[in-house]
């Protein structure tokens, strides 16, 4: 069947908007992610990469109200909505679009990022899709969290665990998700992929010897899982501590915390020692780093966060929270330090200790912080891991 008889038969009450079909000479590979910052922030250097070996890579995800960001307009992007929470009727809609979205485009490989994403397209049964295409899915971190004994995350890791047959490939950010696929025996190609920034990070100066208080930074969401909350308690008791947050709470966020954080930032125990700066771009991001000393993320779930390893890149000392992906990036007391999740006077105690350190030992935890970002977190090596899981799976580029 063609594309437009495809939607008239079977979806005769949901429209789409109409999408050039073109004969492609390279693989063609749909990236799905459920909102717009993901993309800008996290996709796109990826796909650029991914173009210039000669892939041909198209976007879906929900387009905001201005329409689709420029930036990403060279990936010829298509408004596809995966709802981030349990509404049934909502879900229907997006399988619905995104079946028809397929027909029409006919990728050769769909590639899956975010759980919310992955779950809902994998629960799709595949005679609804065009044949023989391909799915992969990267794994940024999974929605459960592993050996907890919590009935949310038993049924995420089954749900998961069943999802992973309707998977060809699966790519993994962290080892330790890795690690627990294979022990439970999740029936995909699973791969190694890791996480990585560019170059521009790494060109970064070292900061210069640090006087008068301690400059931290947090980067994320303003969610309650991100740990901000917990940060701004621990600011409290942390005179020479200060403190910049970069990021916002957006209207899809579930556990957004933004009018508590305004409350706290305006306290007077905090006014003057916290700068709210909302969202940056990475250019401005990185200019924001050159005035930092430490990168922190009290974070409770993550895959391999940016963030730190962004400070990683620009030569950082890190202090995060002792969970997956923010453990595989921070060696206790060579490049930073970890804490328990959720505990605001752990917090405090090492930013306190982290104001503490000479300048001189400082620096040298910078340095180890930049030396392991070079040997594992280059953006270059990332996609180096992708085409070669692409190959694997058959695409082949022909530039490659």
């Amino acid at each position: 069947m063609n594309g437009a008889r495809f939607e008239a038969n079977i979806y005769p009450f949901y429209e789409i908007t109409p999408i050039r079909v073109t004969q492609h000479l390279s693989p063609s590979i749909l990236h799905l992610c459920a909102i717009e910052v993901t993309a800008t922030n996290l996709l796109k250097p990826q796909l650029t990469m991914l173009q210039g070996r000669g892939f041909d890579v198209r976007l879906g995800y929900q387009r905001g109200p201005n329409g689709f960001d420029p930036s990403l307009l060279p990936f010829n992007p298509i408004d596809v909505q995966f709802p981030r929470r349990l509404n049934p009727k909502a879900m229907a809609m997006a399988t619905k679009k995104i079946i028809a979205v397929l027909h029409e485009v006919r990728p050769t490989a769909v590639h899956l990022h975010t759980p919310a994403v992955a779950m809902q397209f994998r629960l799709i049964p595949r005679h609804f899709l065009p044949k023989g295409m391909k799915i992969f899915y990267t794994v940024h971190g999974f929605a459960h969290l592993w050996g907890t004994g919590n009935p949310r995350d038993l049924i995420l890791e089954r749900v998961e665990r069943m999802l992973a047959s309707k998977t060809d490939v699966m790519l993994f950010q962290s080892r330790e998700d890795l690690a627990n696929a294979q022990i439970h025996r999740y029936s995909s190609k699973l791969i190694f992929l890791g996480n990585g920034v560019g170059d521009e990070w790494f060109a970064l100066p070292f900061p210069p010897p640090r006087s008068g208080a301690l400059k931290a930074m947090f980067v994320g969401r303003l969610v309650r899982e991100k740990g901000i909350l917990d940060l701004l308690q621990a600011m409290l008791h942390s005179p020479d501590v200060e403190l910049t947050v970069v990021g916002e709470q957006l209207p899809s966020d579930r556990g957004g915390v933004g009018e508590e954080v305004a409350r706290l930032m305006s306290s007077k125990e905090l006014s003057g020692r916290v700068c709210y700066l909302g969202r940056l771009s990475q250019a401005q991001l990185r200019i924001q780093m050159a005035s930092t000393d430490v990168v922190v993320l009290p974070s409770y779930r993550e895959g391999v966060p940016r963030s730190l390893i962004e400070g990683m890149a620009a030569g950082r000392p890190l202090l995060a929270t002792n969970i997956r992906g923010c453990r595989e990036l921070v060696s206790e007391g060579k490049n930073g330090f970890l804490v328990p999740v959720g505990r605001p006077d752990r917090l405090e105690k090492a930013l306190n200790k982290m104001a503490r350190i000479p300048s001189d030992e400082f620096a040298a935890m910078g340095a180890v912080s930049k030396d392991l970002a070079r040997a594992s977190h280059r953006e270059q090596l990332i996609i180096d891991r992708l085409t070669a899981s692409y190959e694997f799976a058959g695409l082949r580029a022909d530039s490659t």
